[in-house]
């Protein structure tokens, strides 16, 4: 017997119904390029957090796994990858933590997260940390302060809010902002909130409030980590995610109160192991607004960040002089001199002296008779013959980068060859240069810079040449690698 064809469709429809749903993702992963530091352009640091689906961050990566995309336009490696906990900076963070009824089950596990993320921020000597504790009303259980100290009585007040029914989610975020935009917390420093919340607020579910509240943390330097737990209603944390989105933060999600704790742990590595990448822009500063990202280019899977957005304009890089007493000519003409100074004491001694007793002199000598044709003059000391290395030293420094504060010393005679080749005289390695790049001279009265017929050229004094001369202080790009050129008399 056949049934009818309305009740056939009726009967399709509960099967798929009985039919598990697929579970949710539990949070927002990939690559997320937090701030951007161009204060010193052409050197662009910038701040990653690598995280996977699930939130757990991504460690190991290496500076030649990152790409930097300028204006679309990829300009090769970083120069530089470390973990945050490796740069002497320090963080300030304000962790916001929901305590109304409905995470009663998950209230020792946010305790015990409150306590790894401090004892994580504890690392970096100099940070601070501040904790907010919400449900009917916002409350600061404690300012920034040291880490050490969310561990006694902040963190042991963190008490059920049973009988609240409206929950002041929004108010508590503004609070943090508040507390981060403190004088007392450097404007360039890494600023962070970490909400962990159900994603309700009293004033509704209004997707725009939490807009506005994101991109005034952006402009306030301050990124926003969230951690969603509303295991039965997961549309609730859409709202909450927009926070971290709109502040190029990092959401998370729990589906059980078992991953409460694992998820602060994530934020917890993510405070030391976010990724601080240096990259050196080949492009001339020009004051105008220009789109940064990063590629992590891991086993041929590109993994693309965010974009951010900021003016770029050169300034002058500042390198750091070496000491005197750490250049070799100082230790070789220290050399010379204790020598000479050897040499006199042991000759008045002999002089003064015969079998081992000192003779007195009868009488004073005579002044010496000036030579004819007037005064005598003062002889010179030839440093050059005595070094036997000729009277000019020409070296160059390493300005920043891989080379950076590195000196080699050029020949006196003959040429210098400078390239990527194993048999360069001075061996540089720089994708963007080649093998036998260019070569410096010395004819005896100055040093000269010739092109090999390289690719990319030699940038002197920010003017492309194919030769030039070189004089004491000249700056000078081979690829992307800056030197600057010293000699002394």
């Amino acid at each position: 017997m056949r049934l009818p064809k309305a009740l056939a469709t009726l009967s399709l429809f509960a099967c798929l119904a009985l039919v598990p749903a697929p579970a949710r993702a539990a949070g927002v992963g990939g690559l997320h390029l937090e701030r951007a530091d161009v204060s010193a352009y052409p050197l662009v640091k910038l701040y990653l957090t690598y995280v996977e689906g699930d939130g757990r961050v991504v460690t190991g990566k290496t500076r030649d796994e990152f790409k930097f995309i300028f204006d679309s336009n990829e300009q090769g490696v970083a120069a530089d990858a470390k973990p945050f906990d490796q740069m002497a900076e320090q963080i300030y963070a304000v962790i916001v933590v929901q305590v109304s009824g409905a995470m009663a089950d998950s209230l020792e596990d946010e305790k015990r997260g409150v306590r790894a993320i401090a004892s994580a921020a504890a690392d970096m000597k100099g940070s601070k940390i501040g904790l907010i504790s919400y449900a009917s009303e916002t409350k600061r259980l404690s300012e920034l302060a040291k880490p050490e100290e969310i561990d006694g009585a902040p963190s042991a007040g963190l008490a059920l809010d049973s009988e609240g029914s409206e929950v002041h989610l929004l108010d508590s975020v503004r609070t943090a902002i508040d507390l981060l935009n403190a004088k007392t917390v450097p404007d360039n420093a890494r600023k962070m909130i970490i909400v962990f919340s159900d994603g309700l607020d009293v004033s509704g579910g209004e997707k725009r409030a939490f807009t506005e509240l994101g991109k005034k943390a952006l402009l306030a330097n301050i990124v926003i980590d969230t951690i969603g737990y509303a295991p039965f209603e997961a549309s609730k944390l859409r709202n909450l995610n927009e926070l971290a989105k709109q502040s190029n933060g990092t959401s998370r999600e729990c589906k059980t109160s078992q991953e409460v704790s694992a998820q602060f742990a994530n934020v917890a590595d993510e405070v030391k192991k976010q990724y601080v990448v240096l990259f050196q822009s080949v492009i001339n500063g020009d004051g105008k607004e220009h789109t940064i990202q990063v590629v992590n280019d891991t086993g041929g899977k590109p993994v693309y960040s965010n974009n951010i957005t900021k003016i770029c304009e050169n300034h002058e890089i500042i390198v750091a002089s070496t000491p005197f007493w750490k250049k070799w000519w100082f230790w070789l003409l220290s050399g010379i001199a204790l020598l000479v100074g050897i040499g006199l004491i042991v000759k008045l001694l002999s002089r003064n002296k015969v079998d081992g007793m000192e003779i007195q002199q009868a009488a004073p000598m005579a002044a010496p008779a000036p030579a004819p044709g007037g005064p005598q003059r003062t002889m010179a000391l030839d440093l050059g013959a005595i070094t036997g290395k000729g009277p000019t030293v020409g070296w160059i420094v390493g300005v920043s980068g891989k080379y950076a504060d590195q000196t080699f010393k050029l020949k006196a005679g003959g040429r210098t060859l400078i390239g990527t080749a194993p048999d360069s005289d001075i061996l540089i390695e720089d994708t963007w240069m080649s093998s036998k790049h260019c070569e410096v001279s010395y004819n005896g009265q100055t040093y000269k810079i010739v092109d090999l017929g390289s690719t990319n050229g030699i940038v002197l004094n920010d003017k492309k040449i194919r030769e030039g001369d070189l004089v004491d202080g000249d700056s000078f790009k081979l690829g992307r690698t800056e030197f600057k050129f010293k000699s002394i008399n």
